[in-house]
């Protein structure tokens, strides 16, 4: 798998285990304190608290900012 879209649950630290690169979505809690525990350059975190629709939880982490962050991840095509 290029690359784990995952809520700070046991597949994002599964991913971690077997260096999948993750972007790890986040609300409430730190990344620092629970994961993902890997090279930094090996996933992203995006906060729910970063939106400014804290209210929202994680749903407020929209599909368009997991889309901005993740081509990194993918392998460039020919």
């Amino acid at each position: 798998m290029n690359l784990l879209v995952s809520a700070n649950t046991a597949p994002m630290h599964i991913a971690a285990a077997v260096n999948t690169p993750v972007v790890a979505l986040f609300d409430g809690l730190l990344p620092e304190d629970c994961g993902p525990f890997m090279p930094s350059e090996q996933y992203t975190v995006l906060r729910a608290e970063e939106t400014g629709k804290t209210e929202a939880g994680i749903a407020a982490i929209t599909p368009e900012s997991v889309l901005d962050v993740a081509p990194p991840y993918f392998p460039k095509q020919n």
